[in-house]
C-alpha cells in the first residue's frame, strides 16, 4: 500500500466567507472575514500516515525506552509522542501564505531524532506550539485510530461462517 502524505497549515489566522443571508447568499456589502487563532506557529507541516508495521515498530521502541517500570498510561503517552515524531517529515518557516513558500529555502526536512533532541534547532518544542501539537495529535487520531462506535458498526456486520470454510 502506497504511503499517504499530507500537508497542513498550522495557521494563526484563517479566512472565512462573507456573512450569508437567510437564502444563503452573501449579505449586501458583506466582506470576507478572518478568524485569529492565537498560539499557532503559522508553519506548514508535511506528515505521513504511518503503516501498521511502523506503528508496531514505534510501539516496541517506546516500550523499550519506557522500561519495565512504566505504567500503561506512561507507555501510551510515550508511544503517541513517538508516533507524532515519526509522522512529521518536513516543516516550513512560519508563513501567512503557504503558496509563497520556496521549497529550497523555506522548508526543512526533519527526522524523529531531530524532533526528539531537546533544545535542538529542529526539536519539537522549537518548531511547534502546544496548540500545534494538539492539532497534530488530532490528525494522528483521524488517520490512525478508530472510534468505538465505528468498531461496533463494523463488528455488527460479522456473519457466521460454516466450519471448514
Amino acid at each position: 500500500m502506497e504511503e499517504q502524505r499530507l500537508q497542513l497549515h498550522l495557521a494563526s489566522k484563517i479566512s472565512l466567507p462573507p456573512e450569508l443571508d437567510e437564502k444563503g447568499k452573501p449579505k449586501e456589502g458583506a466582506q470576507p472575514r478572518s478568524l485569529a487563532i492565537p498560539g499557532m506557529s503559522n508553519r506548514v507541516v508535511r506528515f505521513r500516515v504511518l503503516s501498521a508495521d511502523a506503528l508496531h515498530r514505534i510501539s516496541n521502541e517506546a516500550a523499550t525506552i519506557a522500561g519495565k517500570e512504566a505504567t500503561g498510561r506512561e507507555l501510551y503517552l510515550l508511544s503517541r509522542q513517538h508516533y507524532l515524531y515519526s509522522m512529521v517529515y518536513e516543516v516550513s518557516e512560519p508563513t501567512d501564505d503557504p503558496s509563497k513558500l520556496d521549497h529550497k529555502k523555506d522548508w526543512k526536512r526533519v527526522t524523529s531524532v531531530d524532533l526528539m533532541t531537546p533544545g535542538g534547532a529542529l526539536s519539537w518544542s522549537t518548531l511547534f506550539t502546544a496548540k500545534d501539537t494538539a492539532v497534530l495529535e488530532s490528525e494522528y487520531a483521524k488517520y490512525h485510530e478508530i472510534p468505538i462506535f465505528q468498531i461496533e458498526m463494523l463488528s455488527g456486520k460479522a456473519i457466521p461462517v460454516a466450519s471448514g470454510v
